[in-house]
């Protein structure tokens, strides 16, 4: 389930991200996307997905006790 929620989260931030680059002809046609409705605060948005991608691998990590120890870093 970390796994699936993390995948999700991902590709709204992608979505998001690229949606930024046509948010002036989606506003003036009306298309009412989530680049839309956050125009005010994207980098907020981004950052608190961005966090929660950050969060759930690191959930997921500790769900299957894996460390640093186990990915070579110590």
């Amino acid at each position: 389930m970390c796994l699936m929620l993390a995948i999700v989260l991902l590709i709204v931030f992608y979505d998001v991200a690229y949606a930024t680059q046509d948010m002036a002809d989606d506003i003036k046609s009306g298309v009412k996307g989530m680049a839309v409705l956050f125009r005010n605060h994207l980098l907020a948005l981004l950052f608190t997905l961005a966090c929660g991608i950050a969060g759930v691998l690191s959930a997921l990590g500790v769900l299957v006790n894996m460390g640093p120890q186990d990915l070579g870093f110590l």
